[in-house]
């Protein structure tokens, strides 16, 4: 390690404080093409003076955690395409871990350049937006925005009650739809999923209350959505944002008015109702106790068309 580290102008706490950030066990022997990673990292630390270690870390974990996910998945497409058929076929453990292998060697050239090409399309994106902008104008780690939930109502009954493979179909139509709506709205961004629930965020709060109406609308009936209706809560105000992901007040409320919201509803907070009158049929609710927030009279979004 310490010839590598050396080789590569880059201090070992640093080079061990990226492979644990990724999730990846220290070594004390390394591969020729190691020597490359250990350079890019260089050129990074280079190219942000006077960085702790640290301050580095934060967002190296992100990386990691967002990377196993995506060798997870990549690994998952590998095992449906080449392991399934091979051991429906009668495939022992050699011929799978030859299988593995040739797979390895043919996906790996492609699928890096393609995590690559994504990466350079969505930071393109990112910096056209408004919430880029936003966070330019004041506390990069603070921001006033709107968040909202959306999960699918009884997921934990229904996921007794249908066999894993339509409880898949289920969730992959959720995340379809999920993402469909967020594609639709530049001004709104998908953050994550939370198994049967996303999370967005946006600068505009009426464009977060129509995406969520469009999310919660019932599925045709040919849908595995059709028996898995869907309901959104949405907040508003500042969130401490760290690492990709968004904490505070609004998130935790959105997701308080999304766990009492019925089947196709989207309810907002009351402080909310000024802003989005005009633009939707509101109806204050009568007050509500949500749990480490007190009590409160949500407001239910309707489409102004009565939809």
């Amino acid at each position: 390690v310490e010839e590598l580290a050396d080789s590569a102008g880059i201090s070992i706490p640093m080079l061990r404080a990226w492979e644990s950030a990724i999730g990846l066990p220290s070594h004390e022997r390394y591969r020729p093409s190691d020597a490359e990673d250990a350079r890019l990292l260089a050129r990074l630390v280079a190219y942000l003076p006077g960085s702790e270690v640290d301050a580095l870390v934060r967002p190296f974990r992100a990386d990691g955690q967002a990377l196993q996910r995506i060798a997870m998945a990549h690994l998952e497409l590998v095992y449906r395409n080449f392991i399934q058929p091979l051991r429906a076929a009668g495939g022992n453990d050699v011929a799978v871990a030859i299988a593995l292998a040739e797979a390895a060697h043919a996906l790996l050239p492609l699928a890096g350049p393609l995590v690559g090409t994504a990466y350079r399309r969505i930071m393109e994106h990112l910096l056209s937006t408004e919430l880029v902008a936003q966070a330019t104008r004041g506390a990069v780690d603070r921001m006033d925005l709107a968040v909202a939930f959306v999960d699918v109502v009884g997921y934990t009954s229904l996921s007794a009650r249908i066999d894993p493979e339509g409880l898949d179909e289920v969730i992959d139509a959720f995340e379809t739809r999920c993402y469909t709506v967020a594609g639709l709205n530049e001004r709104i961004q998908l953050v994550k999923f939370l198994g049967d629930a996303a999370m967005y965020i946006s600068t505009d709060a009426v464009a977060l209350a129509r995406a969520m109406l469009d999310v919660t609308e019932y599925a045709e009936h040919d849908s595995p959505l059709a028996g898995a209706p869907m309901r959104a809560g949405l907040a508003f105000g500042e969130c401490l944002v760290r690492q990709g992901d968004y904490f505070g007040p609004p998130v935790n409320l959105a997701a308080r008015l999304t766990d009492r919201a019925r089947a196709g509803t989207v309810l907002a907070q009351p402080d909310l109702a000024e802003t989005l009158e005009g633009h939707f049929a509101l109806r204050r609710l009568p007050p509500i106790h949500l749990r480490g927030l007190g009590h409160l009279r949500p407001v239910a979004v309707r489409r102004t068309d009565g939809g």
